[in-house]
């Protein structure tokens, strides 16, 4: 039995200690057998342990306790920091537990993430008996003082936290950067700004602290203030670079300015001082295909798809990205690029560990093939026609697992195939899967009206815009011609499809078979079948289609 060893404490807080319950995790035996006994030798008896993050997790799940002591390298899988963010976000680990992580990692990878997740402590190895009976000391003495503001910020009360928050402001200074902090974030859940602004005043009054900045800018953009915000983050983010929140900050702002540029240059700063943030990859990597820079997408998206491996991040749609920017970047190359072979390898390396990760699901596999018939450019066209049969049946039957951007891919080969009927009940069976996403939705709509790229989509605009000039001017044939060519490029855009048969009706007066184009008009009419009632060329639409109706009744008669 180990010997329990002396301290400066009352036979009371010896009693307390006795009563705490701690977590080890170490994928190591030895190291976790090593601190367990450190810990019964100051008098913890209630030490439990875990091999793995994953173990810890359900232990935290299951368990209260009062400190968890985690290694930052726990083999595969997840480590320590992301063991950290995981348990934060789903609301297993209470605030009244102290996380330390316990780390020989001294690489600035690891540091920044570090101060990103925040740990409440850190132990660097090799750590001394004497070391680790201070700090137990400490982290109590921590849990003790701020008790009830735990017990608020677990309870999600933001009127507590704050009241509690003030009084540790006050009577406790080795605590008062974090009351600081929970203060102003409550302050800011409530919506009341005048007091995080006065507050942050206050703390700032004696010596600028650069995170405060960072709140500010919150602020400032929850009132609308997008310039403000931009201009207090970049004077923060020059005077304190590691100040890695203040970058997804400026480049969500640079966003709400359809600025991708800045917002781009901004995030590959953020990535190039903390690289382990994933939601900032991902945000990066979105960023550069609004830019096409798909060279820098297909490196972010690699990142995502590493970082979040075996993580809560993990997702099919890590891999679809990936894919994805890799084919558009593959495509882009010369055929005597040194380097697309490399890519070409690149690609099906990744598709076979997304089909080997996520086998038996359908919408994975669907991916796959998918992805095998855009590189197979030698089918022929029945054997392209059976193949997009399969692709559609199997998206129609599994379009609660296609992600948007996938279901996107599939209706622009239909498209490509003039499969419009096709087209329309595929957006509609994802409409219905995705119906609690507005934004999905949005994007369905669009998809359904123009399923171009922004490129195709601009040299449609201006044969669109040359066209109208020419209906103007009552030059209808050339009108109608130039409308048809932007139609090649853009076969569903409702503005300009209607344009089109508005400058042929101006025509069959002349033609030799005026049947014929009126029912050439109609048929182009029927590719706006999808238009619902609220869709603002509805109108004009149902105009034009009675007058067609009219025209095709005088010229049968």
């Amino acid at each position: 039995m180990a010997q329990v060893i002396n301290l400066p404490l009352s036979q009371e807080e010896v009693a307390v200690l006795q009563s705490k319950r701690i977590l080890v995790v170490d994928d190591f035996p030895n190291v976790r057998k090593s601190i367990k006994g450190m810990l019964n030798s100051i008098g913890i008896k209630q030490v439990s342990e875990a091999s793995s993050a994953n173990h810890a997790a359900v232990a935290i799940r299951d368990n209260h306790f009062d400190v968890v002591i985690c290694d930052y390298n726990l083999g595969p899988g997840k480590d320590g920091q992301q063991l950290l963010e995981e348990v934060r976000f789903n609301g297993t680990l209470s605030f009244r537990t102290v996380y330390v992580m316990i780390t020989a990692e001294t690489s600035r990878d690891m540091v920044m993430g570090a101060i990103e997740f925040q740990p409440d402590d850190y132990l660097a190895k090799p750590f001394a008996f004497e070391t680790l009976k201070q700090r137990i000391v400490r982290w109590f003495m921590r849990q003790k003082k701020m008790d009830k503001l735990f017990k608020a910020l677990d309870d999600k009360n933001h009127e507590q936290i704050i009241e509690y928050s003030l009084i540790v402001i006050k009577n406790e200074p080795r605590f008062r950067i974090y009351a600081q902090k929970k203060a102003i974030e409550s302050y800011i859940e409530l919506k009341q700004f005048n007091e995080p602004l006065q507050l942050i005043e206050e703390i700032n009054k004696n010596r600028e602290q650069s995170w405060t900045k960072v709140y500010q800018a919150q602020i400032a953009i929850l009132q609308n203030k997008n310039d403000q915000a931009i201009e207090i983050l970049k004077n923060a983010i020059a005077k304190d670079a590691n100040l890695v929140g203040a970058y997804d900050l400026l480049a969500q702002c640079y966003l709400v300015k359809h600025d991708e540029k800045r917002a781009q240059d901004v995030l590959k700063k953020g990535v190039q001082r903390s690289p382990r943030n994933i939601e900032r990859q991902k945000c990066l990597g979105e960023v550069s295909v609004a830019l096409d820079d798909v060279i820098s997408a297909s490196k972010a998206f690699k990142e995502v798809v590493s970082l979040s491996d075996s993580t809560m991040h993990d997702s099919p749609e890590n891999y679809e990205n990936l894919v994805r920017s890799l084919k558009v970047q593959f495509d882009q190359m010369e055929d005597n690029d040194p380097d697309k072979r490399k890519v070409l390898s690149e690609m099906q390396k990744q598709v076979k560990q997304f089909s080997s990760k996520y086998q038996g699901r359908d919408a994975v596999k669907l991916f796959c093939k998918v992805f095998q018939f855009k590189l197979d450019t030698s089918n022929s066209d029945l054997v392209k026609k059976s193949l997009m049969d399969d692709f559609l049946q199997t998206a129609l039957l599994n379009s609660e697992e296609i992600s948007i951007e996938f279901g996107e891919e599939i209706v622009q080969l239909l498209f490509e195939q003039e499969r419009y009927s096709d087209v329309d009940e595929l957006i509609t069976n994802l409409k219905e899967s995705h119906k609690d996403e507005l934004k999905a939705i949005e994007k369905l709509d669009a998809i359904q009206a123009e399923p171009v790229s922004k490129k195709q989509r601009g040299f449609a605009q201006k044969l669109n815009i040359e066209a109208c000039k020419y209906y103007e001017e009552k030059s209808y044939e050339k009108a109608s011609e130039t409308f048809q060519k932007a139609l090649k490029i853009s076969p569903r855009h409702p503005g300009m499809i209607l344009n089109y048969i508005q400058s042929r009706m101006q025509l069959v007066s002349k033609e030799d078979h005026p049947i014929r184009v009126i029912n050439s008009c109609l048929e182009f009419a029927d590719r706006l079948s999808f238009l619902e009632k609220d869709h603002y060329q509805y109108q004009r639409y149902s105009n034009i289609v009675t007058k067609l109706n009219q025209f095709k009744k005088k010229y049968d008669d």
